[in-house]
């Protein structure tokens, strides 16, 4: 086996000792954050711009059809009751079935 073939989980190859030790205390350099916070922003924005759009586009005026229930205020466990319930029409056009 070649030095060029040299692969192991656990150590660096000869020659990737060799080379840091010739090194020194050689430290890459750190990369900035800023282009990762710009492209995150960026994302958030158009994710909150998208939302927004899609909320004016589709947004609605409001329930157009009424619900009440009406009951009593209090009742005993396995005892029936009876329920009252009402609707309303709230829109100008008229409800079918």
């Amino acid at each position: 086996m070649s030095r060029n073939e040299y692969r192991s989980p656990w150590s660096a190859s000869p020659l990737e000792m060799k080379r840091k030790s010739s090194m020194g205390n050689y430290k890459p350099r750190r990369q900035s954050p800023w282009p990762s916070i710009f492209i995150l922003a960026v994302l958030f924005l158009l994710a909150a711009g998208g939302w927004m759009f899609y909320a004016y586009l589709f947004r609605s005026d409001g329930p157009n059809v009424g619900l009440s229930f009406v009951g009593p205020k209090r009742v005993s466990a396995g005892e029936p009751f009876t329920l009252g319930i009402s609707f309303s029409n709230l829109s100008e056009e008229i409800l079918k079935n």
